[in-house]
């Protein structure tokens, strides 16, 4: 079993920067005969929710939410 080595603060801050998200995906049938993938996402502890229709939008949707992806959204510890 892995040693957890935070500190309850960190751990704290950790669960407190967490945001949590429910995607449904699937495919529809245009009438050029593609089948374009569509979403639905929302963001649980807000309640906010968007039908996408691209992953830039569900990238865009997540990021004004929860932060730049790839970019811590708290401060380092020091």
């Amino acid at each position: 079993m892995p040693h957890n080595s935070s500190t309850p603060f960190e751990s704290r801050l950790i669960a407190a920067s967490r945001d949590t998200f429910v995607l449904r995906i699937w495919r529809e049938d245009d009438e050029a005969g593609h089948r374009p993938w569509r979403g639905w996402v929302q963001h649980v502890q807000s309640g906010d929710e968007c039908y996408v229709n691209s992953i830039h939008e569900l990238l865009r949707f997540i990021e004004d939410r929860a932060g730049e992806l790839g970019r811590p959204t708290t401060p380092h510890l020091k």
